[in-house]
């Protein structure tokens, strides 16, 4: 993701300079149960406000059968009433989401039913979005990278989140990057800088 493809996500986000959060690799085996539905921002321990945008890139053909991703359509515009009616976790059920969007639509959703390798699906932090179970007899790979505005500061809070008490990949993450107080801007080697608009 490098060149042009950056100033669209500086654009995307609204700023001059970009910094990845994080990446993720996905690995949802043939027959595997669908993901939790979800937001990136939610889930990650930067301040609540920070905006952030996800690449989610298949590393095969994704077809909707084997889990494709699913958004709630518009559901990045209401975020703090899906937070509160998930009890201020970052997981929550479909039925939470519809009550925030106009749809739910699927990146798979477009004139071959799939997407290709190469294809990419992007979306807002605050995007409401999970999948289905994986019911082909195929394994779908994907990697997940999040980008977010330079400057960024870790939640001053983020201890007493309930997500940050049950999930120890949050606490792994601050580990990592050598996060302590909270407060503190994500500058670390693992938060690579990677687009600065005066290049």
């Amino acid at each position: 993701m490098l060149g042009y493809n950056l100033i669209f996500l500086a654009a995307a986000l609204g700023v001059p300079n970009v910094r990845i959060y994080q990446d993720n690799l996905f690995w949802k085996f043939a027959g595997q149960t669908g993901s939790s539905w979800h937001q990136d921002s939610a889930a990650a321990v930067v301040a609540l406000a920070t905006r952030m945008v996800t690449i989610w890139m298949p590393l095969q053909e994704t077809a909707n059968t084997m889990g494709c991703l699913q958004f709630g359509s518009g559901s990045h515009r209401n975020p703090v009433k899906l937070w509160n009616l998930a009890r201020k976790r970052s997981k929550f059920d479909r039925e939470h989401v519809m009550q925030v969007s106009k749809d739910i639509s699927s990146a798979c959703d477009n004139e071959d039913g799939k997407l290709g390798i190469g294809d990419v699906s992007i979306h807002l932090g605050w995007t409401a979005h999970g999948s289905d179970p994986n019911s082909s007899d195929k394994d779908r790979n994907a990697i997940a990278i999040q980008y977010v505005p330079d400057g960024t500061e870790v939640q001053s809070d983020f201890r007493s989140q309930a997500d940050y008490k049950e999930n120890s990949y949050l606490r792994d993450w601050l580990e990592a990057a050598q996060m302590k107080n909270g407060g503190e801007i994500v500058s670390d080697k693992a938060n690579v800088f990677m687009f600065n608009n005066s290049w």
